[in-house]
């Protein structure tokens, strides 16, 4: 094999493996934050805490465009579980606001605040921004979703939005909170 060919497989491999890991380590944490927090569940589509929030602000903020895909390759397998009667046109749309419109978010704040590519001037200010950023447009995006599909009725759109964007961002702190944890405590030992 010509050493151009064997490196653009091995960039796809990786490119591949970024893509599934994003998509598994998801669609992990959406399980467990069901099994273990399924009391902060106030309807279908709102979580007083969503865990998930969190993990995938990480994800996009560690791999990116191509963690944003895996994203939303796994959302399918998610909302079957929320919403058993999900239409083809339904899963298209929420895959893409799940994955799409976070990782959108991200880029313009990032770019706002002057965080590099690199995340070499990312500071513990910047991750509630960011946070909230996330959490208000992927609420928002959602709910136009779920009422342009009839799953949410109009007249509780503000009050839906609100519960999802708070959800949203209470599961990106308690993510947040426990990353910053774990490296903290990783510091310690070294």
């Amino acid at each position: 094999m010509r050493p151009i060919l064997l490196s653009s497989l091995r960039q796809s491999a990786f490119v591949a493996a970024i893509v599934v890991a994003s998509g598994v380590v998801w669609l992990a944490g959406w399980e467990v934050a069901q099994s273990i927090l399924d009391f902060t569940v106030l309807k279908s589509g709102v979580t007083l805490v969503y865990i998930p929030a969190g993990i995938r602000l990480l994800v996009l903020l560690v791999s990116g465009i191509w963690g944003a895909f895996g994203i939303a390759l796994a959302f399918p397998l998610a909302l079957i579980q929320v919403f058993p009667d999900v239409t083809w046109l339904e899963v298209i749309v929420y895959s893409a606001i799940a994955g799409l419109v976070p990782y959108a978010t991200v880029q313009v704040t990032c770019r706002a605040t002057g965080i590099s590519r690199d995340l070499g001037t990312l500071r513990a200010i910047h991750l509630p921004l960011l946070a909230a950023a996330v959490s208000i447009t992927g609420a928002m995006a959602y709910a136009m979703a779920l009422v342009a599909f009839d799953r949410f009725d109009i007249a509780n759109f503000l009050p839906d939005v609100t519960a999802m964007a708070a959800g949203d961002f209470l599961g990106c702190f308690a993510v947040v909170a426990l990353a910053r944890l774990a490296i903290a405590l990783r510091g310690g030992h070294r």
